[in-house]
């Protein structure tokens, strides 16, 4: 192999100005049959990605421009445009060729910045981000809109970055509903969640290992069963797990799995007709992959279930979870309450963790939270602090959401415009970076 996965991130870089995903990288290093970095850099042009990014008849400037802004963060200063121009127009350069004379040439100068600088904080940033196994490219482009030459910038998104591989490609839940493997659940822990007063509170949770040699070993973490152990065997049949004890037998069959909650939801009944049947009736428990999850959902929950169901529901946006999961929302609020929506927090959803950082730096904070059924995210800090946020407008204009932001449910879900106002609880979710600064400005 003639050329490495850094040269290859940084074409990632200046063609698209995202991360490589995880899949396209393998594939130029293993699968492409290229030895030459050149070969490597003309063939994104033959991509849909860039010919969409690059359309027939985009000019020279405007590929220059884009250039400049990809790799270094700036314009092109008067002489680089000149020249690159001038060698696109005369046939001495291909665009692919040209970036990669750029990334060969990037220098850090007292007059132009730190160019090469900005360039390697990018690379690395891409790097992490193949290296922990994502292929999403709309995050693959999200987690590069902060860096700058300061490595700060660097550790944020590698925090961010951790935040998106919580759950790991060796506890993955089965890829078809309804099975159970054996190669799957041997040697697995899970975490099983349950509503046992059947009050709808999920304040139950078990840990159940499941041994290489067919048999398992449960214990009661939570509730008036605490430190109970039960021990027994487990099989697999048709993709339903069958659980045997001392007292009884017990049939589970996956519903749906949620990787946004690290869990699936399962079927869990006495009866092997019952639990195949698949019928929401049947539901009443979840299996979580890591132990944080379910204490998130069991706290989550039962605050949910605390709430008013007479609210009335006001707000004309609802979040949903899946629309939430794995996206950066710039949180846009005025925090002295003086009119000025001048403050602005980076925050990151996924696997029902939220990781704020202020835009200036500071303190990373990560908190977990939930969407329920009336589009509220409720967020609880680690130290028992409880947020509610509702959604109460979509403005497509400025990129971004309107919503409400409180410590109660129902000013949440049903304030008013007037009231949101005088109290200082009006803030936005930009969904880009680029529209919330402008709006600040």
């Amino acid at each position: 192999m003639a050329f490495s996965r850094e040269e290859v991130t940084e074409i990632y870089v200046a063609t698209f100005n995202r991360a490589p995903d995880a899949v396209g990288l393998d594939y130029w290093m293993n699968d492409s049959g290229f030895t030459d970095i050149n070969d490597v850099a003309s063939s994104f042009f033959d991509s849909v990605e860039a010919k969409e990014m690059y359309p027939d008849g985009t000019s020279y400037e405007d590929m220059v421009q884009n250039a400049y802004q990809n790799l270094f963060g700036r314009s092109a200063d008067t002489g680089g445009l000149t020249y690159w121009i001038g060698e696109l127009d005369a046939g001495h350069f291909s665009q692919s060729l040209m970036l990669q004379a750029m990334i060969n040439g990037a220098q850090d100068t007292a007059e132009f910045g730190n160019d090469a600088t900005y360039m390697a904080n990018k690379a690395a940033v891409g790097l992490d981000f193949s290296d922990s196994g994502q292929s999403d490219v709309g995050l693959a482009k999200s987690i590069m809109e902060n860096i700058t030459d300061d490595i700060i910038t660097v550790q944020e998104a590698r925090s961010t970055i951790s935040s998106f591989s919580m759950i790991e490609a060796s506890i993955n839940p089965p890829a078809e509903l309804y099975t159970f493997t054996q190669e799957w659940l041997s040697g697995k822990t899970v975490y099983n969640v349950y509503d046992d007063d059947s009050n709808s509170t999920f304040e139950s949770e078990d840990k159940i290992t499941f041994n290489t040699d067919g048999t398992f070993h449960a214990i009661s973490l939570t509730g008036e069963d605490i430190g109970d152990s039960m021990d027994g065997t487990y099989s697999i049949e048709n993709g339903v797990m069958i659980m045997v004890d001392s007292e009884e037998t017990s049939y589970i069959a996956g519903i749906d799995k949620l990787a946004e909650m690290n869990a699936l939801k399962i079927s869990y009944s006495d009866s092997y007709t019952s639990v195949i049947s698949n019928s929401e009736s049947n539901f009443s428990e979840y299996f979580f992959l890591d132990t944080q999850s379910a204490e998130n959902y069991m706290n989550l929950h039962s605050i949910i279930d605390n709430n008013e169901s007479s609210v009335e529901l006001t707000n004309e946006y609802k979040f949903t979870q899946e629309w939430l999961n794995g996206r950066i929302l710039y949180n846009v609020y005025d925090e002295n309450q003086d009119g000025i929506f001048d403050d602005l927090t980076t925050m990151t959803f996924t696997n029902n963790t939220m990781t704020g950082v202020g835009f200036d730096g500071g303190e990373s904070i990560s908190s977990a939270y939930t969407v329920d059924d009336n589009g509220v995210i409720t967020i609880l800090e680690t130290d028992g602090t409880i947020t509610y946020i509702g959604g109460l407008e979509e403005i497509t204009g400025l990129n971004t959401i309107e919503i409400a932001w409180s410590d109660t449910y129902s000013d949440a879900i049903s304030v008013t415009e007037a009231e949101l106002t005088a109290n200082g609880n009006k803030e936005y979710f930009f969904l880009d970076l680029h529209s919330a600064q402008m709006f600040i400005a």
